[in-house]
């Protein structure tokens, strides 16, 4: 019995709930690896500061007269979100694609 297609499409958005229930207690973080993010994050953001800080050049009078931390802390956070959405598309496409692999084909 083929499953109907509201059933694929809520488990498609509601199934990572499970999965987090089931791995997120047996997951383990080591300091190294939390140190080495952590400092690759800050010097991303450093290099990221001085690029606009190099490349930067007000145009108009009512713009700051040097590049703001605060652009450079949207523009992390725009690269952060691109980098999950692209990661959360090959995710779904994965997961699809499993999912129909998985489900019985009938033949009429």
């Amino acid at each position: 019995m083929m499953p109907s297609l509201g059933t694929v499409l809520w488990l498609l958005v509601t199934g990572w709930l499970s999965f987090l229930a089931r791995v997120v207690p047996q997951m383990t973080a080591a300091p190294a690896t939390l140190a080495t993010g952590v400092v690759a994050l800050l010097l991303f953001t450093a290099g990221l500061h001085a690029l606009g800080r190099w490349t930067y050049a007000p145009r108009r009078p009512d713009l700051p007269a040097a590049w703001p931390w605060r652009w450079t802390l949207a523009t992390l956070a725009l690269i952060a979100l691109l980098f999950v959405s692209g990661l959360s598309a090959v995710g779904l496409f994965r997961s699809t694609l499993w999912l129909a692999r998985e489900l019985p084909m009938h033949s009429a």
